[in-house]
């Protein structure tokens, strides 16, 4: 904060001045006394540097959105035209995953980035089930097989412990 300091000289005669230090890069606000019954602390911003700041902070979150949104559309893209059930899955969860964070956003451009990705990875996930539908899945759902659905069907079954 105060990496190059130089001390401050009171001119006025009248005021009961006490050294302040202001350092060569001003800060986006500042410390100063004011007159008045009680010497008290005031804060002046400055607002164009803040401004400037907050400006460029957008930027950075739109162009991190920005370029983040068509990677997981790829990915997606990717996975929903695997075949893979799991895979599948995946795309879906990405699909609504980036569609709930544009919700996060009130910026046009950080918002639509974010739609467009996910309504990308959802069409995506459409036409590749479309393409490539689980036929295992199909097949064996009519019959009343249902193990390519049942999650206990991913892992083998924990041992029993003796007691």
């Amino acid at each position: 904060m105060f990496s190059r300091v130089s001390p401050v000289s009171c001119s006025s005669p009248s005021v009961a001045c006490v050294p302040a230090f202001t350092t060569t890069a001003p800060e986006p606000w500042r410390w100063a006394w004011t007159r008045g019954p009680t010497w008290a602390w005031r804060v002046q911003v400055d607002a164009e540097r803040i401004r400037v700041q907050a400006r460029r902070g957008h930027e950075l979150l739109v162009g991190l959105v920005g370029g983040c949104s068509p990677v997981a559309a790829g990915a997606a893209l990717v996975l929903g035209f695997s075949g893979v059930l799991w895979a599948q899955l995946l795309c879906l969860v990405t699909g609504v995953a980036l569609l709930m964070r544009a919700h996060l956003f009130r910026c046009t451009a950080q918002v639509a980035t974010l739609l467009a990705a996910g309504l990308a990875s959802l069409v995506a996930l459409g036409r590749g089930l479309a393409l490539n539908p689980p036929d295992a899945l199909i097949r064996d759902a009519p019959a009343g097989d249902r193990a390519g659905l049942d999650l206990r069907a991913v892992r083998p079954p924990l041992p029993r412990l003796p007691r």
